[in-house]
């Protein structure tokens, strides 16, 4: 019946019955805004969590190997080590700014660059990362950061095992050497095992890198194409 009715009424219902209309938007705005903060807070919270076990897993990133490739000094205090898809826009996008954070450093930092074919989003990229390998068999590290510049500098199409022996050529590395390289599938372990690596490191995406002081072992973690600003200030940081 009637009572009934009333009496089931919901607390918003009651509420609106003794305020106002607009006291009444107010206290639901209220609501609405504590919501949205405490989820904003909750998001905040899981993101800096998300950040912790970035930051201890990224702390376990190997040294300079033998034989890996190193743009600027190999004896730097710091090292980048990126890991980096070479089809993908975003590392085409800060491989520049990569080399001339290094190039600014004044000797204290240096590049190593390790393959994270995105294979899900780019299947041809194992095969240039595979290239790349050969490229720094025949033509030493020269001719492979050389080749680097071209695959990521490419904005029309990307550096694959169908047009490479263009760049080759305009790079000056012998093409039948790196050719008969490839062919053998002899660095397909190497570019797999460096996969898995990142994916140890938990790194997601790509570029993905961490900037490592090699005395003290500190790290951090830089997911993206971020400024060169943003490299300066993680230098910094480690500095301190």
């Amino acid at each position: 019946d009637k009572n009934d009715e009333k009496s089931e009424k919901t607390g918003a219902d009651r509420l609106h019955a003794i305020i106002s209309e607009e006291e009444f938007n107010v206290e639901v705005e209220k609501g609405i805004e504590a919501y949205i903060k405490k989820q904003e807070g909750k998001q905040q919270a899981d993101q800096q969590q998300q950040q912790q076990q970035q930051e201890l897993l990224v702390k376990n990133v190997p040294n300079l190997r033998p034989n890996e490739h190193v743009f600027g000094k190999e004896d730097a205090k710091f090292m980048l080590f990126e890991y980096s898809d070479y089809h993908c826009p975003f590392c085409k996008k800060f491989h520049p700014t990569a080399k001339e954070f290094i190039s600014k450093s004044g000797g204290e930092v240096a590049l190593v660059l390790r393959p994270f074919p995105l294979d899900a989003l780019h299947p041809q990229s194992r095969e240039t990362h595979e290239i790349a390998e050969c490229v720094a068999e025949i033509g030493a590290n020269k001719g492979f950061w050389q080749f680097t510049d071209e695959a990521f500098g490419a904005t029309t199409e990307n550096v694959t095992k169908e047009n490479y022996q263009t760049v080759l050529s305009k790079i000056g590395v012998n093409v039948k050497g790196v050719k008969e390289c490839f062919d053998t599938g002899k660095y397909k372990e190497k570019v797999e095992a460096s996969v898995k690596e990142a994916s140890s490191l938990g790194i997601q995406g790509t570029p993905g890198s961490i900037l490592k002081n090699l005395e003290t072992g500190e790290v951090r973690f830089i997911g993206g194409a971020y400024p060169l600003e943003s490299l300066q200030s993680a230098l910094a940081e480690l500095k301190k």
